[in-house]
């Protein structure tokens, strides 16, 4: 699915999967995660910068891999809100081919059920050199049949080429407001003027003894960003939209909050590596009260404006 920059924004609720970044990493592997064989091959690394400001992680194998090893996993139980027979989306940037010393790779998400048995959404990148925005559709709708939920990734050779590589960053997995949906599509674009993505970093600086200046991020690089989106003018129908999402966030309907995915559409894939911001945001609504408000009408049309934060969780 081609991502397009400057399109229609989209939003839907997060999957609680975590660390979909790599930002947490403290020991072998990155937090949450964990070997998907019990005796794994391949390496897996840290690897900076990634798509975005943060890490990413790099998992190499040695030999023509077919059917590979090397595969990570983070596993959770299937949320009890979900509701049967809930078609999603996934997704992530990955870079299928490092050159230099390794093959071409095959760069693989998938979203299983049932201990790994039942799959509904499989995708990849192959043999590409610069990162790709792979977003995919489930072609088998989440089962309450079955109480795990599993994101794996792995790196095959493409075209039986030894020793492959491949960079993976910026998962996400989604869900929409209704059974039937898997995302809702902004029918408005915010305003321009105004629109304000950005990043917030943890950094500390001091002074030694000797007057010497000395910063540091206790967070390990951690980038957390913020995109302020204001909306002029746009119709009740898109607000009531909002509002569901709003107050799914927040927990306001006798309900625990719910993350969401938020694809802004602000980047732009041939000049991404000069602004390093992730294409979607696992984030929440900032705004403690919902922000729009009636401004007029026209034709009989009731129109609303307000601005929307949304911050990285």
């Amino acid at each position: 699915m081609a991502y397009t920059f400057g399109d229609y924004p989209e939003i839907a609720f997060a999957l609680p999967f975590e660390n979909l970044s790599f930002e947490r990493w403290d020991d072998t592997l990155p937090d949450q995660w964990e070997y998907h064989e019990v005796t794994p091959t391949g390496s897996h690394d840290k690897y900076n910068p990634g798509f975005d400001s943060t890490r990413a992680i790099k998992i190499s194998d040695t030999g023509v891999i077919t059917s590979a090893d090397n595969t990570l996993v983070q596993s959770i139980d299937l949320p009890s809100y979900i509701e049967n027979n809930q078609i999603i989306r996934a997704g992530a940037c990955i870079l299928s081919d490092l050159g230099g010393v390794y093959g071409a790779g095959i760069g693989v998400l998938k979203i299983t059920q049932n201990a790994y048995g039942y799959q509904p959404v499989s995708t990849s990148s192959e043999n590409s050199a610069s990162w790709a925005l792979i977003r995919a559709d489930s072609t088998n709708p989440l089962l309450t049949a079955y109480s795990d939920l599993h994101i794996y990734i792995e790196t095959r050779s493409y075209n039986s080429e030894a020793d492959p590589a491949c960079l993976f960053d910026c998962f996400f997995a989604e869900y929409g407001r209704s059974v039937a949906e898997r995302y809702y599509t902004f029918p408005r674009k915010p305003e321009f003027q105004g629109l304000n993505p950005y990043p917030m970093t943890f950094s500390q600086n001091e002074r030694t003894g000797r007057g010497k200046r000395r910063t540091w991020d206790p967070t390990g690089g951690a980038v957390k960003w913020t995109i302020e989106m204001p909306f002029q003018n746009i119709p009740g129908a898109m607000v009531d939209a909002l509002y569901q999402f709003y107050r799914r966030n927040k927990g306001l309907d006798d309900a625990e909050g719910v993350h969401l995915v938020l694809h802004h559409k602000l980047i732009d894939t041939s000049d991404s590596y000069s602004l390093r911001m992730p294409p979607w945001l696992i984030c929440d609504i900032a705004n403690d009260d919902f922000p729009f408000r009636y401004s007029g009408g026209y034709l009989g049309a009731k129109l609303f404006s307000g601005t929307l934060i949304f911050e990285e969780v």
